[in-house]
């Protein structure tokens, strides 16, 4: 990726199916359809390969939805699964 004159470097990863395989948002779907928000006040949007959490974050109090970003990394890496 380039921005301005700064170009980061590439990184060759071996999870998930390719972008633009027509089977990639099922799969994505079938592999995370039973995860949601754990807050009152967080939701999981999901839609064919993408994911946002949403908070509603009240007198400046972020905590609910810090865990619950936090939550879904913990959740990923434990659920992550390689192709050998």
């Amino acid at each position: 990726m380039r921005l301005g004159s700064s170009t980061s470097s590439s990184l060759s990863i071996s999870t998930g199916a390719p972008q633009g395989y027509v089977l990639s948002p099922l799969l994505y779907t079938l592999y995370i359809h039973d995860r949601s928000a754990s807050h009152d006040t967080t939701a999981m949007i999901k839609l064919a390969d993408d994911t946002a959490i949403i908070g509603l974050i009240k007198n400046k109090d972020e905590i609910a939805h810090r865990e619950e970003v936090q939550n879904i990394i913990e959740w990923s890496v434990s659920n992550t699964w390689t192709s050998t």
